[in-house]
């Protein structure tokens, strides 16, 4: 699926067990150099990913998530890129989410049964995580994934 800004978000690709490619979607082979630079354009993937081949593993890496599926006595290998709230735990996430859309360090915190100074430390932390220095910048960069917030 290539996004506005002409990048792929996610491609599926078809293989055998081995990890011999099939049959790939446009954007696959960028996916994988997100995550692997200096594996070459081939017909066999990355030697990591070979547990989430047989096992039907999640492979998580810095870049990419890469699922299997079997599919017969293929896999269907579907990889998407990880955007910035991917990089947060659970509770950074929803944080994220609530300053992103306005709330202050004190309705976060009240809301999530928190002190305020633990959702200005999170808020801090989040800015590191997600290589922002500036918090105009945070908020439309967080608030783009159009995650709904939880209750």
């Amino acid at each position: 699926m290539r996004q506005p800004d002409n990048t792929f978000r996610q491609a599926v690709a078809l293989c055998n067990p081995s990890g011999a490619l099939i049959e790939i979607e446009p954007g696959f082979y960028e996916l994988l150099a997100k995550e692997w630079p200096v594996w070459k354009r081939g017909t066999i993937l990355s030697q990591e990913l070979l547990p989430a081949l047989t096992q039907q593993q999640v492979y998580q890496g810095n870049a990419v998530v890469v699922q299997a599926q079997p599919l017969g006595s293929m896999v269907r290998v579907h990889i998407y890129a990880l955007n910035v709230l991917d990089k947060l735990g659970k509770q950074q996430r929803n944080i994220a989410l609530r300053y992103a859309a306005g709330e202050s360090y004190r309705d976060i915190a009240c809301i999530l049964k928190l002190a305020e100074s633990t959702v200005r430390n999170h808020v801090a932390s989040i800015f590191k995580k997600c290589h922002v220095h500036n918090k105009k910048l945070n908020s439309p960069r967080l608030y783009r994934n159009k995650i709904r917030l939880p209750t």
